[in-house]
């Protein structure tokens, strides 16, 4: 079933409040989840971060986590109970979204799920003041998306720079669950050995750019791989 989503604006919605989320619930079928960079070494504590083509828009390689090792498959969900150690960022603030704004590109708007259980007129924090202007508990959640939306720009560059190197190479992930053998691919993840072997100037430039550490975080993430593969047998 799909979700009820509305601009939010302060005419329709000033009455709106927004409680804690804690029902996950609308994540149970999604298995991979876009990355920006300034989370990547939370990320990689936790979950593998790889690279994937974003086929339903450009065919451009885009950073994602891995949530399952199938399509639909989430295994960080108990229920409607996130269980992860780290929710990734994009998860955070919802049921509230930020997203380009359909009739001017170059600037964004901000969207609301109004079938989710945090939505209402009673409880929790509200979105409006009486005078229409935004209360504070909105205010930061609004920075917070902005922060967000900039580094999701961020994160496209850094991918674009990586890719332009030719470092990204498909990988195939083979593991055994009880007497079944699986494997995962369609991801993508960095060569270390052309990493490595990359020229001073190809090199330096990485770390003018800052990113070095987001490599290395990225390395560090594959070994977050095999826990993945144990919540299947938990």
């Amino acid at each position: 079933m799909s979700s009820k989503i509305e601009q939010l604006n302060k005419e329709s919605h000033k009455n709106l409040k927004l409680k804690p989320n804690t029902d996950f619930s609308h994540l149970k079928n999604q298995h991979l989840a876009p990355v920006v960079i300034h989370e990547f070494y939370s990320v990689a504590t936790d979950l593998p971060i790889v690279f994937v083509k974003n086929e339903e828009i450009n065919d451009d390689f885009m950073a994602v986590t891995m949530l399952g090792l199938k399509a639909e498959e989430n295994l960080l969900l108990d229920g409607n109970k996130w269980t992860g150690y780290y929710l990734p960022a994009s998860f955070t603030h919802y049921p509230l979204s930020l997203m380009p704004n359909p009739n001017d590109p170059k600037q964004y708007v901000i969207n609301i799920v109004m079938d989710c259980e945090a939505v209402n007129e009673e409880e929790g924090e509200a979105l409006f003041n009486e005078d229409g202007s935004e209360t504070e508990f909105f205010t930061q959640h609004r920075q917070s998306l902005e922060n967000l939306y900039m580094s999701a720009k961020g994160t496209i560059d850094f991918v674009k720079a990586i890719t332009k190197l030719d470092l990204l190479e498909p990988l195939t992930i083979n593991f055994t669950i009880g007497d079944e053998k699986r494997a995962v691919t369609g991801v993508h993840a960095i060569n270390q050995e052309k990493f490595h072997n990359l020229s001073d100037k190809d090199f330096n430039e990485l770390k003018e750019k800052g990113y070095l550490n987001l490599i290395y975080a990225h390395f560090v993430s594959m070994n977050q791989i095999q826990r993945l593969i144990n919540r299947i047998s938990a």
